[in-house]
């Protein structure tokens, strides 16, 4: 005896089992009806559409065009749908052979020409543009100046040194009546707003003329030396002291003259500076001492002491350049 539960779940998978097998019949000729009615909308019915296609040239030798021609037109095709849908998948060409061109003005009209790539079945209904005007002239080459580009400044405290360019000068090739005319070409812009050091960057050339192009796609490099501003700045009242005990100075102060980065020298605080005297070896302890400021001794016997780096700030004077050292009174020796 089956249970109640059974009962139940037996009776739904009947109604699904009736849902696909009753009146199997009717239903099948309803989806071949439903896949024909697809297959004529999409063979029969006829839509436009605007497509893209790549413009093939043929050149004669030794001419080349003055002006950049169109390297692609919008077509605009009618045909059955499910062909026309599937030409955004395909590669569209339309040949152009001028090989046989002369020197001077040449009219192309594209609509005498036919496309590769289009089924059939598919016509085309417009080209846009269907027709253009460019020149032939004779291809030349030449040797031109190349000039850096730059713009901008140095960050504060620095200063622009030098802007060069290598290689300075370069082959470019193109039409004749553009070449000749040109002495010089630029390289594209190179920004040193802010830079607080030397560059050298590769960048293209900046050609106005878009048919002339540079032989051999160099490598041109623009290099900016940049330096910092140099500040001088006077310390007054700058405090010696004798690195030897039981000596005194003849000064209990001097003046000092520091150049530098202006950034590290304006910013120097004078508190941080002051004066060392170093008592030279075998001096005679019962006699004063005369030490000389020289700036180019190392040791230097009256060094000066700054919180600025030593291989960028440069100590130009002190005044008195000259100090004597004595044995303090009542000193042993």
């Amino acid at each position: 005896m089956s249970r109640p539960g059974e009962r139940g779940r037996r009776g739904a998978r009947q109604v699904v089992v009736d849902a696909f097998t009753r009146d199997l019949a009717l239903k099948l000729l309803a989806l071949l009806f439903a896949v024909g009615a697809w297959t004529w909308v999409q063979t029969e019915r006829v839509v436009e559409q605007r497509v893209r296609v790549r413009v093939d040239y043929r050149w004669p030798e030794g001419l080349v065009q003055v002006e950049e021609p169109r390297t692609s037109l919008v077509a605009t095709v009618r045909g059955p749908q499910g062909l026309v849908r599937r030409l955004d998948r395909t590669r569209l060409v339309l040949p152009v052979d001028l090989s046989d061109a002369q020197e001077g003005p040449v009219s192309i009209d594209f609509t005498e020409r036919s496309i590769q790539g289009l089924p059939t079945g598919v016509a085309v209904v417009q080209l846009s543009p269907p027709a253009i005007d460019l020149t032939l002239d004779r291809a030349m080459t030449r040797t031109v100046q190349v000039r850096p580009a730059v713009i901008g400044e140095p960050a504060e405290n620095w200063r622009l040194v030098s802007v060069s360019v290598e290689p300075d000068t370069v082959e470019i090739g193109g039409p004749q009546s553009l070449v000749r005319s040109i002495a010089e070409v630029s390289t594209d812009i190179v920004d040193i707003d802010g830079i607080r050091h030397d560059l050298d960057k590769v960048v293209p050339l900046a050609i106005a003329q878009r048919t002339v192009r540079p032989v051999g796609n160099p490598e041109i490099h623009v290099r900016v030396d940049v330096e910092p501003v140099v500040a001088v700045r006077t310390f007054e009242d700058v405090p010696v002291m004798p690195r030897a005990p039981g000596w005194t100075a003849s000064v209990p102060t001097v003046t000092v003259v520091l150049s530098g980065p202006a950034d590290i020298v304006e910013k120097m605080d004078p508190e941080r500076v002051h004066v060392v005297l170093h008592l030279p070896e075998g001096a005679d302890g019962r006699r004063p001492v005369t030490l000389r400021f020289d700036p180019k001794a190392d040791p230097n016997p009256i060094e000066v002491v700054h919180p600025g780096p030593a291989d960028a700030v440069v100590v130009r004077s002190v005044s008195p350049d000259q100090v004597v050292l004595s044995p303090a009174a009542g000193d042993p020796r």
